[in-house]
């Protein structure tokens, strides 16, 4: 995994710095301008399921929330490029058990803090197959407080998450989370955003396409594909081959 991201904020340049994954280890190297030196490098012990980073409140440098089996540490950034682990919370714990697949960071509330959100594997309850999407509000500075879950019903145990982000796609300051998945012969994108009458819950929305030649989705961005002035969903698709690769393109509507 790569991540571009101004996260050296003692010098505020706005300069992309590099962030790079691999195994249990997280590079950085800071941006000169066109040029890069190596920055700290970060050792999380195990590899972790997934990771995210986002600021956890407006000004702050960019913070790391990284999947740990079933649950999510966060390591605060402390503005040079070097991060300091704060251990897994209780309130951070996948609700049904299952590991998490996918985390990410973002403002779903509009109050200029980011919450946290993940998704776990599937889980078989009365006789229905489902996973979790699991928001916990932020308050700021690494620790999260009440929230609420949704849980996700599947066609069967054919499934594979392929992003999960969350993008204040209408303007309106409150981010929602996009959900990009495989199950059984559809690729889906779930749109979820929290319920007016009740902010604590959530609510999502389902769109679909068939998948050609039982293509499985690996990854999903957002941007204004089309110049309309609105945010796009692009999920890419792989088959087992690893030829023939598909795009499928979410048009935003106003």
């Amino acid at each position: 995994m790569v991540i571009f991201c101004d996260f050296d904020l003692i010098v505020p340049t706005k300069r992309k710095d590099v962030l790079t994954q691999i195994g249990q280890f997280v590079y950085t190297q800071l941006s000169a301008g066109g040029t890069y030196t190596n920055g700290p490098t970060v050792n999380f012990g195990t590899v972790p399921n997934a990771l995210s980073i986002a600021a956890l409140a407006k000004g702050q440098s960019p913070a790391l929330a990284v999947a740990e089996g079933q649950s999510v540490a966060i390591y605060t950034n402390n503005g040079s490029g070097t991060f300091t682990y704060q251990p897994p919370l209780a309130e951070t714990v996948i609700t049904n058990g299952t590991a998490i697949t996918a985390v990410a960071l973002g403002d779903m509330t509009g109050d200029g803090k980011a919450d946290l959100i993940f998704t776990g594997n599937p889980y078989l309850q009365s006789g229905v197959w489902s996973f979790d999407l699991d928001r916990y509000d932020g308050n700021g500075d690494g620790t999260f407080g009440g929230g609420d879950f949704v849980a996700i019903p599947l066609t069967n145990t054919t499934f594979s998450i392929a992003g999960l982000q969350i993008v204040d796609i209408t303007g309106s300051g409150k981010g929602r989370a996009l959900i990009a998945y495989t199950d059984l012969d559809y690729i889906h994108l779930k749109v979820c955003h929290l319920n007016p009458g009740n902010g604590a819950s959530i609510l999502c929305d389902d769109y679909t396409a068939p998948s050609v030649g039982g293509a499985q989705a690996t990854a999903m961005t957002v941007a204004d594909v089309n110049n309309d002035g609105i945010l796009d969903v692009v999920i890419t698709a792989s088959h087992d081959t690893g030829t023939n690769n598909t795009f499928y393109v979410f048009v935003g509507l106003p």
